[in-house]
């Protein structure tokens, strides 16, 4: 684009595909990550509902996470569960331990998944019940051969942070130089005790310690999205709590510090 005008952008090749779906339940809350050969990961959640249980007594949770792949950019797709040879994934349904559907005081929330710098898959998921407002943490599954077999959920200890239980430890990622960083909610209540952190590991994520947290103030943002822009500068944009701003921050000091939040939903719309 010419100096000072605004370019514009043309999806050129938009194609609907449902790559699953059961009468009566929920899908989604996925996350995309293509691995070294090209070959696409996609895990999801289904549940009974977006956010909540049925209202029956007692109530259906059953949530559960799932898999799929794909080598040609998402045209076509593996069977659920399945990695791209029809084998099933070993470790997949999954949900982390205390959510089986066996068990059903809790179960799995929204995944997240990322490519560690040594090549290990990981997914990240909550375990959660949101009719009851417990929750008890961050769980993690990795897998050393692009996602044929997953270790068994574990959950996390996030070192300088008290409170584990509260992490929700699934908003976006980046890597710089070898450490992997990624966004989390801190939620101790619903939504007045909710507020934004940044962790990172060094050590391909198995450890996780806190940078900072994203503002400091209690009960103004919800989830968010990280960009890497170069240098020591993070720009990070987050939802808020009350759905009427749409907040932009800046660190540049790999998020030791952060500028003060400005609301961008002037400028987007949204």
């Amino acid at each position: 684009a010419a100096d000072g005008e605004i370019p514009s952008y043309l999806i050129q090749d938009l194609s609907q595909t449902t790559l699953a779906g059961k009468p009566g339940r929920y899908y989604g809350r996925c996350a995309l990550q293509e691995l070294p050969d090209g070959t696409w990961f996609l895990v999801y959640h289904e549940s009974g509902h977006h956010w909540r249980y049925e209202p029956q007594s007692p109530p259906t949770l059953g949530g559960v996470l799932h898999a799929k792949f794909s080598v040609d950019c998402g045209r076509t797709w593996s069977d659920e569960d399945c990695h791209v040879d029809g084998k099933p994934v070993v470790g997949f349904p999954a949900w982390p331990k205390g959510a089986e559907p066996d068990n059903p005081a809790f179960e799995p929330g929204e995944p997240w998944a990322y490519l560690a710098p040594n090549g290990d898959l990981v997914v990240h998921s909550l375990k959660y019940n949101f009719n009851t407002k417990r929750w008890d943490g961050t769980w993690q599954m990795r897998s050393s051969d692009e996602g044929k077999t997953w270790s068994t959920m574990r959950k996390i200890d996030f070192a300088g942070i008290d409170n584990d239980a509260d992490i929700w430890a699934i908003d976006d990622h980046f890597i710089h130089q070898g450490t992997i960083y990624l966004g989390a909610r801190e939620v101790r209540t619903l939504w007045s005790g909710m507020r934004n952190l940044l962790l990172k590991s060094t050590d391909n994520g198995h450890t996780w310690q806190l940078v900072s947290y994203v503002p400091l103030e209690m009960g103004v943002t919800t989830e968010q999205g990280l960009e890497y822009l170069g240098g020591e500068t993070i720009l990070c944009v987050l939802n808020s709590v009350d759905r009427l701003h749409t907040y932009q921050t800046y660190s540049r000091d790999l998020g030791k510090t952060w500028e003060p939040l400005a609301d961008i939903a002037p400028q987007t719309g949204i």
